[in-house]
């Protein structure tokens, strides 16, 4: 089935930035969302009525369990990263969690050498996200089945990046590649992004050009601001002249599947030709991201 027809009919560009090998054009679609009555984990942890921890006290590499004490019923995204508890990991899948329950969720490993507790027992949202090669590799293996093989390939893709970034003092955490970028000025870029009416972005220069959308303008700004770092890890060496970013007839003519999908909202990923994730929340598309070829 086709899920972005409408999302993409009469679009708007807002801006375009550049932060140095990379392109982030803010778009505008022209759907109006009625979504509410939904949270993201940072805003509910900030508010202690949210908590992400280890399964038990032994712990379980691939899951974390996510208690949503709210009345809002409670967004993770795919490729967010929890900082803390034994061992920081990445959620690999987009999951909605019901206002007042619990929920086992999958999760990886983005940093080795560490099994225990340091200052606090709960995870806590990072400041980065994870890249969007790496994201892609994570959707490209277990959209075939690779899932044994999915961790070991993650690692491949850390290490890659902390060679490099020549980070000589790498110490297999990667939420330490957000302090690569500390002393980079984009101060107007941050204002841009903070001050624009976007719901959506089309990056290039990160490895494949890809497009990302959110069901607000404020889950839009805080995905972007918190993946800047990671584009910059990806960057790439194209002539971002000789890339047609902006037809987007490709994803809007898109087939998509469901999957299967663990709390509210249905999962859905796109054909085999592509990868794309996108999570649906009372017949309104919350959440997608989409590579083209």
């Amino acid at each position: 089935m086709k899920i972005c027809h409408k999302l993409l009919d009469n679009y708007k560009l807002k801006k375009i930035i550049n932060i140095e090998n990379i392109n982030i054009y803010l778009l505008k679609t022209n759907n109006k969302s009625n979504i509410s009555g939904i949270s993201i984990l940072k805003d509910l942890i900030d508010k202690k009525r949210a908590f992400v921890k280890e399964v038990d006290d032994v712990g379980k590499v691939d899951t974390v369990l996510v208690i949503n004490n709210s009345n809002q019923d409670l967004l993770l995204l795919s490729g967010e990263i929890l900082e803390g508890a034994k061992q920081n990991r990445m959620i690999m899948e987009n999951v909605i969690i019901k206002k007042n329950s619990s929920l086992e969720v999958k999760v990886s490993c983005v940093e080795r050498n560490r099994w225990n507790y340091r200052k606090n027992k709960h995870f806590q949202p990072a400041d980065i996200k994870i890249t969007p090669k790496i994201r892609a590799t994570k959707d490209e293996y277990s959209k075939n089945r690779y899932t044994e093989n999915i961790q070991n390939k993650i690692w491949d893709d850390i290490d890659k990046i902390s060679s490099k970034s020549k980070m000589n003092y790498f110490s297999s955490d990667y939420c330490e590649f957000q302090n690569l970028y500390n002393n980079l000025d984009y101060d107007k870029e941050k204002n841009i992004i903070e001050n624009t009416d976007f719901n959506a972005y089309l990056v290039e220069g990160a490895g494949k050009v890809f497009f990302e959308y959110f069901f607000s303008n404020k889950l839009a700004k805080n995905g972007l601001l918190k993946s800047i770092p990671s584009y910059l890890c990806d960057q790439d060496e194209n002539n971002l002249n000789e890339i047609k970013v902006l037809d987007l007839s490709e994803l809007k003519n898109s087939q998509w599947y469901e999957i299967n999908s663990l709390g509210l909202g249905k999962n859905f990923s796109s054909d085999e030709d592509n990868l794309g994730k996108a999570i649906i929340y009372k017949d309104e598309i919350v959440h997608l991201y989409f590579y083209f070829k």
